[in-house]
């Protein structure tokens, strides 16, 4: 069985006031990709034109080509263009690709579809033997006919008892012939009928199963399409927080000449909090963090902070692996400008007994509680 996606890869170059023009084929239903490569060294995007419909396409300049999918749909020649368009997204836009191209499709009838006419067609032309062989048949018992009745016309001289014998045997002889002939011709018509049906019925059944791959197909495009504007909105819902200020337990912003928190990968422990209008200097501890992202809404931000880095409570506790705070902080962002924070868990080391070379965690006074906080105007 064929699949119905078939990939094809048509390298075009495309440049500036240059048109490549190039030809492909595809059977009708069934999907071709062209592989468009374009020399930039940043990402671009390009405007795929076919009949009335305009499609975006993405250049990677990693690979540096744009891929464009599309499937057969009426028989025929037609002419698919492109040419470089900006695509606007906000802090996503992307520039207009250099130069324009052309090809040319030829969709032609799918294999299963010309099998099933060649089988149509050769049924047909075995009805048409058959009803010429019995229709030879017939004129020959028609010739027979004829020459027994002249032979039965010249018998009438001879006496009436063996004329009308002569008589009935004929027409018993003509009878029998007759029934013959008709069975033979019902018999062919019959088998011509049978398969004629049978080729309609693979016909069919080669579109019920091109329909089903070509639907499938579309199924898994659409999943791809969703997992990827999932994807898209999780990226941009960091982008946005990392891209503001916010206050502090509720304190204004400009308190002091600035006291606000900011978020980044790019901090020791992806969060950081400014006094007087200048952040804090990040932790000495070794530490690590993560932002793991649930939706489109929400994210978490995990924080563990080591005594690695802090002589004094390494030397008291023995280890440079000792943990000395945990958190876990899940935000939601309400609005552009507003999140709620609930603290799901929030541990740190017991101090006083560290002080005596005792390591325990509790649990810190913040777990449990949850707040709202605002993005700084």
């Amino acid at each position: 069985m064929k699949k119905l996606a078939t990939a094809m890869s048509i390298g075009l170059a495309i440049g500036v006031c240059q048109q490549a023009l190039a030809q492909a084929s595809v059977e009708k239903g069934k999907s071709v990709s062209i592989e468009i490569p374009v020399d930039s060294d940043t990402a671009c995007n390009i405007e795929v034109t076919r009949g009335g419909e305009k499609t975006n396409v993405s250049v990677d300049p990693k690979s540096k080509k744009g891929v464009y999918e599309f499937a057969g749909r009426e028989l025929g020649e037609e002419t698919i263009r492109w040419e470089g368009k900006m695509k606007f997204r906000g802090l996503k836009t992307l520039g207009a690709c250099r130069g324009d191209g052309s090809i040319k499709v030829v969709t032609t009838e799918s294999a299963e579809a010309i099998e099933a006419a060649k089988q149509a067609q050769k049924a047909e032309e075995e009805a048409k033997q058959a009803k010429a062989a019995m229709d030879a048949q017939a004129a020959r018992l028609a010739e027979l006919e004829a020459k027994l009745k002249a032979a039965e016309a010249e018998a009438a001289k001879t006496p009436e008892q063996k004329a009308e014998e002569a008589r009935i045997a004929a027409e018993a002889k003509a009878y029998a012939e007759a029934k013959v002939a008709a069975e033979m011709k019902a018999a062919a018509e019959e088998k011509a009928l049978a398969e004629a049906r049978a080729a309609a019925e693979a016909k069919a059944a080669a579109e019920a199963r091109a329909a089903a791959e070509a639907k499938a197909a579309e199924e898994a495009k659409a999943a791809e399409l969703a997992r990827a504007a999932e994807e898209k909105a999780k990226n941009d819902l960091l982008n946005h927080v990392f891209s503001k200020k916010w206050e502090v337990v509720g304190m204004p912003c400009n308190l002091n000449g600035g006291t606000y928190q900011i978020f980044s990968n790019r901090l020791k422990i992806g969060w950081n909090m400014a006094a007087g209008g200048n952040l804090n200097p990040e932790t000495g501890n070794n530490a690590r963090f993560s932002f793991q992202v649930l939706d489109g809404k929400t994210f978490r931000h995990v924080m563990t902070i080591y005594s690695g880095g802090n002589n004094l409570v390494t030397r008291a506790i023995g280890s440079p692996n000792a943990r000395v705070s945990y958190s876990v902080d899940e935000y939601t962002l309400i609005d552009k400008n507003t999140m709620r924070k609930k603290v799901v868990d929030q541990r740190k080391m017991n101090f006083d007994l560290m002080m005596k070379g005792i390591y325990r965690e509790d649990y810190g006074p913040d777990r449990g509680k949850v707040r709202t906080i605002k993005a700084c105007k």
